[in-house]
């Protein structure tokens, strides 16, 4: 009888760490893939989530889908000192904005039906645009609106084809420049370039 107590102590005072009908992950936070720093909060991006740092009082604070994220496998973040607005992009490209400590989910990118590679490479924030980076090209979100920013076709535009490279070569005579197959070229190279390149372009 002694040593059944000896077993079932230990595992009654673990329970009782978290409370009946709560949750509590288990998820790694011991090292980051990505950082972004604001004036006052560093958020970094883990295996296990994401947790940011307040910088005023050393407190630390751990998120994920438990504690009420979208989605999981988080990719990428970036901070709005000026608007006070987080961007979280997921590997699956779906996207949740943390504003005044509520989440917004724009799930736009994630259910678009996008034929080949559709993920999140890089998010860089300018004045109230967030310029997300993909796979496939550029989105922008209007981060006031909350929602992904409607941009018109130029004039000389019909209409919008998704095509593999060897489709865009056999009407490659259709190009609006030799650059649209460099691009292609230098990504299959995995030359890839962080939008830091144009960041200071968009700011002036």
């Amino acid at each position: 009888m002694k040593n059944l107590l000896f077993f079932l102590i230990p595992i009654f005072s673990y329970a009782q760490e978290v409370e009946i009908g709560n949750w509590k992950d288990y998820l790694s936070y011991s090292s980051a893939t990505h950082i972004a720093e604001g004036e006052d909060m560093i958020y970094c991006v883990s295996s296990g989530g994401l947790f940011h740092v307040n910088k005023l009082d050393n407190t630390i604070n751990r998120m994920s889908k438990i504690t009420g994220l979208s989605d999981i496998n988080i990719t990428k973040v970036a901070y709005s000192n000026n608007l006070k607005i987080t961007v979280i992009s997921y590997e699956n490209c779906n996207i949740d904005l943390l504003k005044n400590n509520q989440i917004i989910n724009i799930s736009d990118i994630k259910r678009a039906e996008i034929i080949g590679l559709k993920e999140v490479n890089d998010i860089i924030i300018n004045n109230d645009l967030a310029y997300v980076s993909c796979s496939f090209g550029i989105v922008v979100i209007e981060l006031l609106k909350e929602e992904i920013k409607d941009r018109e076709l130029d004039k000389n535009i019909i209409r919008k084809i998704w095509l593999n490279k060897e489709e865009v070569l056999k009407e490659n005579h259709f190009l609006r420049s030799k650059m649209v197959m460099k691009c292609i070229e230098d990504f299959e190279k995995g030359n890839k370039y962080p939008l830091d390149i144009i960041s200071s372009l968009l700011e002036k």
